[in-house]
């Protein structure tokens, strides 16, 4: 063994001979389930076992057939024709069976895995599974699992209308039912080779792991201007075909379930993957990414989750216009945004280097996309706002836009760099909390999001008005159709971009030529952190305000506000003292600001406090009609809570009609000034005259709404 791979902890998992046969060890779960596998296999091989083979017949003779692959692996009654079309189904008498890809990846780095791809010689994945569904329905009892199918099997093996027997663990709880027993039904997704899904796979869950099925893929053969596989296609390949087809040779290994060995066909697997620590393509990588372009993104996620240094034919393979145009035609937004998720929250992920390669490789707008014109008003070009300091509306052409939205990734890869500064600052805030964290009432960072969100920050500023003639933000559309994120983290980008300006002139309005007055709390958990420091704060209710808006993303925002900041002051003359003295000021103030909120006025989670006085109470209290005005009211009451914590619910009652005398006093008064009393009426028409407008007001006699737009203008502006 190499000493890369004894520091790597290695020798535990896999032993290498002198003849560099390598073996895995295996977990008793493990044993038990290929154990499984290989008994159903020699029951169905010896005529233990039978299914009806008729129901496999078409899809295996339809394209190549079962016995067309390496003899040396497989016996047959019959031998292969000419062009590969046996005359005739047969049984086999022998079935290789391999696990493929990422299982022995993991294994071979002392990891565990649940990705068990499982590969046959000689027939189709759909059918050694009902081999298997045979197998268990005969051998094992039924064990308790969650299932969940998109086309299952019944127990003869033919396909069953979609399915889905999953039952929420809320569910579980409330009505203490049991799960549903594991029924081994079979899942089959089609192939579809012209959005890269080459093989016909099945899926069945055995000893609660999901397996998947599939045979050994051969090599396609395709017509002049086309990438779908012909009819002359072999059906079954041979392992070194299959190995050869796959996108990363340490992605290429099997592990023989027969022979309980890894084998690496390719030749440079292991040494890729242990000794080289290289991520490579079986084959020359424009063609392995012209066969799923996903490919690009798939190794930006096992460069950075595996440590692994991408060949510099990759590089350049992944930078090439054609495997980016395939990537926007052949792949499906839903599998982008599953890359991109496993590449920021999943295991050993890095999603600032992930980001960062991303960009490197001009990969960044294939992810995240603009809308098209088809899309926009009148189809055509409606995208307007700021990127890079250029109104992206006055660009004229397709290069002029190009070049700026470089110019914009670029700034994304830089704004990245400043991230671990200010993560830094919350991290010498968070450090003082007890252990238990997070503890109640304190909110913490959305660490998924906050990658993203200053990745995209240089496009905030664009949007584009489409068919139905709304504005749409062009960060929307990236999230919601380019990468298709759910709802909560669409409102998460929202909410945070809406409000990052607000909260940067929050920041650069704390002075730090003030002293801060700490207050004398033996119990706050900052209270060790801040007696060096200087500033002075914002009110309690702009803070307020701000927070009950932003409710938990406001520590995010905090974060990527002060990116935002320090990206704008970074781009001045770094020489410049008072420029420097600024960006180092930064993550200060992001501390001070997280001090303001939790420890001086205790406004975390600000926006869950309920109101002294609910909608009826302010109706019964000011003798309001139901109607707009009452939510007046009620922001009126928000404000007064935040500037007085400790008020009293009688208190707030007192402001509120206090509130509502004063704006009935400046309407009398406008209306006295607006009223011209004609020749020969009198004082009494006059006031008659001023009582209806009054009365039109405010609703309180004749019942009926109240101008809300008037109350909110006497309440933002009120008169002395």
């Amino acid at each position: 063994m190499d000493t890369t791979a004894e520091q790597r902890n290695l020798p535990n998992v896999l032993e290498q001979n002198e003849h560099d046969e390598i073996k895995i060890n295996l977990t008793s779960d493990e044993e038990n389930l290929f154990e499984i596998l290989e008994n159903a296999a020699i029951q169905y091989e010896t005529g233990q076992l039978t299914i009806d083979e008729s129901l496999f017949r078409t899809t295996e003779n339809g394209s190549g057939n079962e016995s067309d692959r390496n003899s040396s692996t497989s016996l047959r009654d019959d031998d292969d024709d000419d062009d590969g079309i046996s005359s005739s189904m047969c049984k086999p008498k022998y079935i290789e069976i391999r696990i493929a890809g990422g299982w022995v990846r993991d294994k071979l780095l002392n990891q565990d895995s649940q990705d068990v791809d499982v590969t046959l010689d000689c027939m189709t994945g759909h059918r050694f599974a009902a081999i298997v569904q045979a197998y268990l329905r005969s051998n094992h009892p039924p064990t308790t699992s969650r299932i969940s199918s998109i086309s299952s099997t019944d127990d003869n093996g033919n396909l069953a209308e979609k399915k889905s027997n999953s039952i929420s663990n809320s569910k579980i709880k409330q009505k203490k039912k049991t799960k549903k027993s594991e029924s081994h039904k079979i899942a089959v997704i089609s192939a579809n080779p012209s959005q890269s899904k080459h093989l016909e796979t099945a899926t069945m869950r055995v000893l609660g792991v999901d397996i998947d099925f599939v045979n050994l893929r051969a090599e396609e053969v395709y017509d002049p201007n086309s990438r779908i596989p012909t009819h002359r296609t072999r059906q079954f390949g041979t392992p070194l075909e299959d190995a050869l087809r796959r996108d990363f040779t340490v992605n290429s290994m099997f592990f023989n379930i027969r022979t309980r060995m890894v084998e690496d066909f390719t030749g440079r697997g292991w040494s890729d993957l242990i000794q080289n620590q290289l991520l490579v393509t079986p084959i020359d990588p424009s063609v392995t990414f012209r066969d799923d372009p996903l490919r690009v993104l798939r190794a930006l996620r096992f460069g950075v989750r595996y440590n692994l240094t991408l060949h510099q034919d990759v590089k350049l393979a992944a930078m090439g216009k054609h495997v980016h145009d395939s990537l926007h035609v052949k792949v499906s937004r839903e599998r982008v945004g599953k890359e991109l998720e496993a590449m920021i929250s999943g295991k050993n992920a890095r999603p600032m280097m992930a980001l960062r390669w991303m960009t490197d490789l001009k990969l960044a707008g294939c992810v995240f996309i603009f809308p098209n014109e088809t899309i926009m008003k009148g189809n055509k070009h409606t995208i307007e706002g700021n990127l890079m300091g250029f109104q992206y509306q006055h660009l004229t052409n397709d290069d002029e836009r190009a070049k700026v939205r470089e110019l914009g990734w670029i700034e994304s890869a830089r704004a990245l760099l400043f991230l671990p500064t200010v993560l830094d600052a919350l991290e010498s805030v968070m450090s003082t909390l007890p252990d238990e964290i997070p503890p109640p009432g304190i909110t913490i960072l959305d660490r998924r999001m906050i990658y993203l969100l200053v990745f995209l920050l240089p496009f905030r500023h664009l949007s584009y008005t489409d068919k139905k003639d709304k504005i749409i933000k062009v960060l929307t559309y990236m999230i919601r159709d380019g990468i298709k994120f759910k709802n909560k983290d669409l409102n998460t980008f929202d909410t945070v971009m809406t409000h990052i300006d607000q909260m940067r002139a929050m920041l650069r309005n704390i002075d730090i030529n003030q002293k801060l007055l700490i207050p004398n709390d033996n119990h706050s958990p900052f209270k060790h952190v801040f007696h060096n420091v200087s500033t002075s704060s914002p009110t309690r209710l702009q803070v307020g305000m701000l927070l009950r808006n932003l409710k938990e993303t406001w520590i995010t925002c905090l974060l990527v506000a002060a990116v935002s900041e320090l990206c704008s002051h970074s781009s001045k003359d770094i020489i410049d003292l008072n420029v420097k003295a600024e960006i180092d000021s930064i993550p200060i103030r992001v501390t001070h600001f997280i001090h303001i909120v939790r420890d001086e006025y205790k406004l975390d989670n600000c926006w869950k406090i309920r109101p002294l006085l609910d909608g009826r109470d302010v109706i019964k209290s000011l003798g309001l009609p139901k109607g707009p005005v009452v939510g007046t009211y009620l922001a009126e009451q928000t404000k007064w809570m935040l500037v007085n914590p400790t008020g009293t619910k009688e208190e707030c009652e007192s402001h509120l009609q206090t509130k509502k005398r004063e704006l009935e006093g400046q309407t009398k008064e406008q209306n006295e000034n607006n009223i011209v009393v004609s020749n020969g009426s009198t004082k009494a028409d006059s006031d008659e005259v001023l009582q209806n407008s009054h009365d039109c007001l405010f609703a309180t006699k004749t019942g009926k709404h109240c101008s809300k737009k008037f109350h909110v203008e006497n309440l933002k502006n009120p008169r002395s």
